[in-house]
């Protein structure tokens, strides 16, 4: 179910777009449910005379599992979410790769 979202805050230089995508599966078979579902949010904006930014990129996924007992009144289920940044921006980028550059060990002595 694909969304849209485009924003002009006020006319004060501030605008925003994005965009929301969702996916869902369901299987039922006999005492055993199994839910699926996964979406992926995307937003830009841009402030004054600042280029365009991300300032929203999310990609989550849940999947359920249930299964009924024999007494009706009791069910075993589980959960398991995964919640992620999809894109990284060029800052985060950038602090990552200093990150991995202080750690890599310095052979250029030997």
């Amino acid at each position: 179910m694909p969304q849209l979202l485009t924003s002009n805050c006020f006319n004060a230089g501030m605008k925003v777009q994005g965009g929301l995508g969702n996916l869902y599966a369901n299987y039922t078979n006999g005492r055993h449910t199994w839910s699926n579902n996964a979406s992926l949010q995307l937003a830009v904006q841009k402030l004054a005379d600042i280029d365009w930014q991300k300032s929203l990129d999310v990609l989550r996924v849940n999947s359920q599992y249930g299964y009924k007992t024999k007494n009706e009144k009791w069910s075993i289920a589980g959960l398991l979410t995964f919640e992620s940044l999809t894109m990284l921006s060029d800052d985060h980028a950038e602090a990552i790769r200093a990150m991995v550059d202080k750690r890599r060990p310095d052979f250029t002595g030997y």
